[in-house]
């Protein structure tokens, strides 16, 4: 049964049952749309692409695809009162993914209003009296299968503007924003209601309430590279950008934290640090806040998974325990949520993890 908006969530039996350092395997993903995972590329929706918890609905929202990957244009939802996923709404047709449908300055499909698909990194965020998804993430190239635009024609065929998707409503609506690249990492400040948005080169802010982009500082961190994600942790007021090396490098080390810390009276007098901490090693770069044990956690790689205490400055890695027959395995990019009703984090794998979903639960298996 789907969650009913409004009423009090509830914390899921089967993810009540998981115990310290437990991962429930959920089983393999597979595609909502009557398509298959195995023939079409439905499934690679998380390449390079987030997910965020929604707290009003009790459900996580996905949006992603794009370059190299599915043209899904759908919003995916994890229902925490199911543990199934669906889809928000039908994609954009394959019959009218063609130019002359092309939004170019919104970034969108015109007939569908879908916005085009894209990896969204860590650019999701809920955000707004609304309570509404926003995607800042700009287009890049043509995706594949079925939703392939024909060869000839532009590989970037927009980079489109910030979008918000209304859950209720089921509808996107675009602002007057250009969308951003993937340099920057978007994280909801609850205390002054706006998003934060960091690359190596600044810190911004946005304004659900306006729809207004705010440069704050500016700066150059050449190491603020690929493959980013930035969380809030309420604790100390601060937020955490986690810097993972590159591909060029060809390297997946988890190679710095910056925190950061804002001045909302004067955002210009906002501080960003590099923090002087070992690193834990190979990590994925997916990470989330546990506000049941004031963690930061994620970068599940290989059956281990990753917590950051920046009050202490230390970190901690658990081989992840699981009855299931299936390996753990690599969380898929940025797909890692967590779900503070059953205090549990959940994720989807990458492809060579069998694309499953899994559930898990922090707890004091830490080897060093």
């Amino acid at each position: 049964m789907a969650t009913s908006v409004g009423a009090e969530p509830r914390p899921h039996p089967r993810l009540q049952q998981l115990g310290p350092n437990q991962a429930l395997d959920l089983g393999r993903y597979e595609c909502p749309n009557g398509e298959d995972r195995d023939t079409s590329n439905c499934a690679t929706i998380t390449d390079y692409s987030g997910l965020v918890y929604h707290p009003a609905r009790h459900q996580l929202l996905l949006f992603g695809g794009g370059h190299a990957a599915t043209y899904r244009d759908d919003v995916e939802v994890l229902d925490l009162a199911s543990l199934e996923w669906r889809s928000a709404y039908a994609p954009t047709p394959c019959e009218e993914r063609r130019l002359d449908n092309v939004d170019v300055e919104a970034g969108r499909w015109i007939s569908s209003n879908h916005p085009i698909a894209r990896h969204s990194y860590d650019l999701l965020a809920i955000a707004g009296e609304a309570a509404e998804l926003f995607l800042f993430a700009k287009v890049q190239g043509r995706g594949r299968g079925c939703h392939r635009l024909p060869e000839g024609q532009p590989y970037v065929i927009a980079e489109g503007r910030v979008a918000a998707y209304d859950p209720d409503r089921r509808r996107w609506r675009y602002t007057q924003v250009p969308s951003l690249g993937y340099p920057f990492a978007a994280e909801a400040d609850p205390v002054s209601g706006r998003v934060l948005l960091v690359d190596r080169r600044s810190l911004r802010s946005f304004d659900p309430a306006s729809g207004r982009m705010t440069t704050h500082l500016e700066f150059s961190h050449p190491d603020m590279h690929w493959a980013r994600s930035l969380v809030y942790f309420p604790p100390l007021d601060r937020f955490y950008y986690m810097v993972q090396g590159g591909r060029a490098k060809g390297r997946q080390v988890l190679e710095g934290v910056y925190e950061i810390t804002l001045n909302r009276t004067d955002w210009s007098e906002s501080r960003i640090r590099r923090l002087a901490l070992e690193s834990p090693g190979e990590t994925a770069h997916a990470w989330a806040y546990d506000p049941v044990h004031e963690l930061i956690g994620g970068g599940v790689r290989q059956g281990h998974f990753f917590a950051f205490d920046p009050r202490r400055g230390e970190w901690h890695v658990a081989e992840i325990e699981t009855d299931s027959g299936v390996p753990v395995g690599t969380v898929s990019d940025y797909a890692l949520a967590f779900d503070p009703v059953s205090g549990v984090y959940l994720w989807r794998s990458d492809r060579r993890s069998g694309r499953r979903t899994w559930a898990y639960r922090w707890g004091n298996t830490l080897t060093d």
